[in-house]
């Protein structure tokens, strides 16, 4: 039994450490769906809703009727996503392109 103990204690070490790291993991992702969403956040979510027309959306425009200061990541994150299926995100090249328009003259 000596000899396996030392092997036992180092599985036993590794198992709580990995549950260890996988409960401070999942404590920190929910603490950051729950923080207040950020001003680049509702920048992002007003960009996304610039071009949509919410009179043939409702069940967005409702959604959006109830966002107020307080309103957390995940659901400004939730909006932002709706509003990407009903007009999904451009290439890279696309925005590039925009950004060096921006400054010819």
């Amino acid at each position: 039994m000596s000899s396996t103990a030392p092997w036992l204690k180092s599985l036993i070490f590794w198992a709580v450490l990995v549950f260890i790291l996988i409960l401070v993991f999942q404590c920190s992702t929910r603490e950051q769906k729950q923080k207040l969403a950020s001003n680049q956040s509702f920048e992002r979510l007003y960009s996304c809703l610039r071009d949509v027309d919410l009179a043939k959306h409702p069940e967005l425009a409702k959604q959006l009727q109830q966002l107020n200061l307080n309103t957390n990541q995940e659901e400004i994150m939730q909006a932002i996503q709706q509003c990407r299926q009903l007009k999904p995100i451009a290439d890279k090249s696309y925005y590039l392109n925009q950004i060096q328009q921006l400054h010819t003259p």
